[in-house]
């Protein structure tokens, strides 16, 4: 099943197209596929998209599959992120979209993002890579690019610890177990600090600018806090006690940037003045 060069596909809004034949869909260079409805794919198709040509559009693509043995560098229905996992998935959704996402800081995301959720959220393991094509960069420069998580879809969108490969155009992180939503924001105004009143937020770190002290909290519980200065050398870890408030003596720190890794995961930054 092929999109041809120089042809173009609509998916008007409120239409929804399932595919559910053991074929490959494939939009090719110079085809365009603009998706504002939704785009099913069955346990045996996927979606192949060359580069330069990707889905566009405010719809989704979704799959929903059955995972009885963990999965290896496997990407649902070829939709761009690839799962490796310690455990079976059991059931496993992931929907696509293409529209930006603003964070607290007013910054947009590239154009892609995901939301993934899983029948098993206990000892999943797993680790993403997320793939993502260089015309929805939305002006963010590639290298600067960080895997970002959100519980809920809202506003607040920490940095995960997520490396880049340039050639392979694509962003791997460890990804929690309740999994979530994800998207790729510009590291410089990536969500790291914010009002500790504030809502849809995994852990926030306040104030920004310490003196004496520093305060984390957490929607989740605080298993473990590393310190790190601004170049990312390991000046100190602290055991959370699975706490969902953890208060942390700053005056002993010189004046400079560094930032918190909080259950190996969440990066939070501050600056001591």
């Amino acid at each position: 099943m092929v999109l041809n060069s120089g042809t173009a596909m609509n998916v008007a809004p409120g239409t929804d197209v399932r595919i559910e034949s053991p074929v490959v869909f494939t939009v090719q260079s110079g085809a365009v596929l603009v998706n504002d409805g939704h785009i099913a794919f069955g346990a045996l198709a996927s979606l192949n998209e060359v580069a330069g040509s990707p889905v566009v559009g405010a719809g989704t693509e979704s799959t929903a599959r059955s995972y009885p043995s963990p999965l290896l560098s496997t990407a649902p229905a070829g939709l761009g992120f690839s799962f490796t996992t310690a455990a079976a998935p059991d059931s496993f959704i992931v929907e696509r979209g293409h529209l930006p996402h603003l964070n607290n800081q007013n910054a947009q995301s590239i154009a892609r993002w995901y939301h993934v959720r899983s029948g098993n959220v206990a000892g999943l393991g797993a680790t993403g890579a997320l793939s993502y094509d260089l015309t929805e960069l939305n002006g963010i420069p590639e290298a600067a690019l960080r895997i970002a998580r959100n519980g809920n879809g809202g506003p607040w969108w920490p940095e995960l610890s997520s490396t880049v490969d340039l050639g392979l155009h694509n962003a791997t992180a460890a990804l929690p177990d309740s999994l979530g939503w994800f998207t790729l924001f510009d590291d410089a105004v990536i969500s790291t600090t914010g009002d500790l009143g504030a809502r849809n937020w995994v852990f926030q770190l306040a104030p920004s600018l310490v003196e004496d002290h520093l305060t984390i909290r957490g929607a989740e519980r605080i298993e473990n806090v590393a310190l790190f200065d601004a170049a990312g050398k390991l000046l100190q870890l602290f055991n959370g006690g699975n706490a969902t408030c953890l208060v942390l003596a700053t005056t002993a720190l010189r004046s400079g940037a560094y930032f918190v890794q909080v259950n190996n995961i969440h990066r939070l930054r501050f600056v001591k003045p």
